[in-house]
């Protein structure tokens, strides 16, 4: 329902996927329930951690993973803290497929840069609305120093880099220097970055009065933050949108803004939501739309058709109604999270359909039965 034909799904799951077995099991799982719904479904390509369960303390067999075709290996919602850890994932990375050619679809590994020691137990963002709500909050440094060092050590070691959800001006500002002396030294496309359409909708402002709804990590940082993390994928410095997508069910998320867990849902509403966030313009729709499909198939060396629009090439797309305008209603996602806070919200522009594999996946296409 959110457009997608291919999605990345994290590790952090339990049991952590970090070996071949977890991997393969994500994979046979959408399969069995492809056939179990007698239609196509999205294809999983599921990211791996870095290190072994997740822990921070010994690298993962990459050498087999990547075999397998894993192409992204993340600690997703840590960090690698520890530099002779991140040393020794680095050199064993290098040592699973080589120092080849450049190629901006080799395997990368992805960085959630944040401090967990400079968090100090935050729950939002640090600032005049933290101290005006009386909660511990997380400081933009404590992202912005994760960032320098990734990008620092992806440098030194010649690797591809990514850093996921991207939320601080700070950032945007270290990647864009990044890229340049990746590109002198050689390595251009070796660092590339992303931000979530939550992190281009709301700042901390909205937390005051979405509480738990709003409760991100990395956390909804400042309105000029927001403005930079515009103006960084518009620019390029951002290369994609992700959906960072977090369920959690409505008691979960009751529980208050020190309690309830991080996360957003934000897979069905990816696409509105980030051409609600850029504005109008055939631009900036364009810069939006190549963000959340051209963008991330390359990154992740998905087959040439994915992400692009051409004569020949396997149907895999989403038929989208810009000038419909609809109400978000949480009740009607049709995954197990009923809660967002874009509930009430109008967006402008909808899915109305989806074709995977050249066949109707979903919605509604007049005049269109089974194969297209």
């Amino acid at each position: 329902m959110g457009g997608f034909g291919a999605v990345v799904t994290m590790p952090n799951t339990d049991p952590p996927c970090d070996s071949l077995d977890v991997m393969q099991q994500q994979i046979s799982l959408r399969k069995e329930a492809m056939a179990a719904a007698g239609k196509p479904l999205p294809v999983i390509m599921p990211a791996c951690a870095m290190t072994k369960r997740r822990a921070g303390r010994e690298p993962v067999d990459f050498a087999e993973l990547i075999k397998a075709g894993c192409v992204l290996f993340t600690d997703d919602g840590d960090d690698v803290a520890d530099d002779d850890v991140l040393r020794a994932v680095m050199l064993r990375f290098i040592d699973a497929y080589g120092e080849t050619s450049i190629d901006t679809a080799r395997p990368r590994l992805m960085f959630h840069a944040q401090s967990k020691e400079m968090m100090h137990g935050g729950v939002m963002h640090e600032g005049a609305v933290s101290v005006r709500l009386g909660v511990p909050g997380i400081p933009r440094e404590s992202e912005d120093m994760a960032v320098e060092r990734a990008v620092r050590f992806g440098l030194v070691f010649h690797l591809p880099v990514h850093i996921t959800h991207v939320t601080t001006m700070g950032a945007v500002e270290i990647i864009r220097r990044g890229k340049d002396a990746y590109a002198a030294a050689g390595l251009k496309g070796y660092l590339t970055s992303d931000v979530t359409s939550h992190h281009l909708t709301f700042t901390d402002e909205d937390v005051e009065w979405l509480g738990a709804l709003a409760k991100s990590n990395p956390p909804l940082r400042e309105a000029f933050d927001r403005d930079a993390l515009r103006a960084g994928l518009l620019g390029g410095t951002i290369d994609c949108i992700a959906t960072d997508h977090a369920p959690h069910t409505a008691g979960e998320k009751s529980q208050g803004l020190m309690d309830a867990p991080f996360g957003i849902t934000g897979l069905e509403i990816a696409l509105s939501a980030s051409l609600n966030a850029i504005g109008g313009g055939m631009e900036k729709a364009a810069r939006v739309l190549r963000a959340l499909t051209g963008g991330p198939s390359a990154l992740i060396g998905a087959q040439k058709s994915a992400g692009v629009l051409a004569e020949s090439t396997l149907a895999n797309l989403c038929v989208y109604d810009p000038a419909e305008e609809w109400r978000v209603e949480p009740s009607q996602f049709a995954g197990k999270c009923k809660v967002s806070p874009y509930a009430g919200m109008m967006l402008r522009g909808r899915i109305k359909a989806v074709i995977l594999s050249g066949a109707l996946a979903w919605g509604e296409l007049p005049g269109a039965e089974g194969a297209v």
